[in-house]
């Protein structure tokens, strides 16, 4: 194994803390690295072996009993989205579920007679939100611009014609420059 880079072993440790997109970790680790060209080379740090061994060496350092691993965290996680909160009973405290309880209410008629009981779940929403960013699924898909084609700008208010192609030359031309620009890591 080669040595790691003082930014190839920040991006390391940017990822193996389980909540860092491939991009954000290049980003922290090569701050001066244009944003439009992180994900393709984090995707090449990420399929560096070296890499790959540093990450997995700093996750499993994390991991003693008194840590959650990675693994445990997306099981909670999958746990509370799925759980219906109907089928778990407040009252049984072996109810495999009854930790995803965060608060019970219960209501009562003015007789004193139980009405209904309502239990203060986790989130699904940000457990699926927390889950993605530990899978890195908020990363954006990846868009390939094909420019043989040319660029068309469609003229708005009283433009002319001329207008029209001057600022399809333009347009064209910047993208052409983000398409080549310079990408190294």
């Amino acid at each position: 194994m080669g040595t790691l880079t003082k930014q190839q072993l920040e991006y390391a440790r940017q990822r193996a803390s389980g909540t860092t997109s491939q991009v954000d970790a290049y980003m922290v680790a090569y701050p001066k690295a244009k944003r439009t060209s992180a994900r393709t080379l984090a995707k090449r740090l990420e399929k560096k072996p070296e890499i790959q061994e540093e990450i997995a060496r700093l996750r499993k350092k994390t991991e003693t009993p008194l840590v959650l691993s990675r693994q445990e965290k997306r099981e909670f996680l999958a746990r509370v989205v799925r759980v219906n909160p109907l089928e778990i009973d407040p009252d049984d405290l072996s109810d495999p579920n009854a930790d995803l309880i965060e608060g019970v209410t219960r209501y009562y008629n003015k007789d004193g007679d139980h009405i209904r009981t309502v239990l203060k779940m986790p989130s699904k929403e940000q457990a699926v939100e927390i889950d993605n960013k530990m899978a890195g699924h908020n990363e954006p898909e990846e868009m390939n611009l094909n420019l043989g084609g040319g660029v068309m700008v469609v003229p708005v208010g009283g433009a002319t014609l001329d207008d029209w192609e001057k600022e399809a030359v333009k347009v064209q031309a910047a993208l052409k420059s983000l398409t080549a620009g310079g990408e190294n890591d």
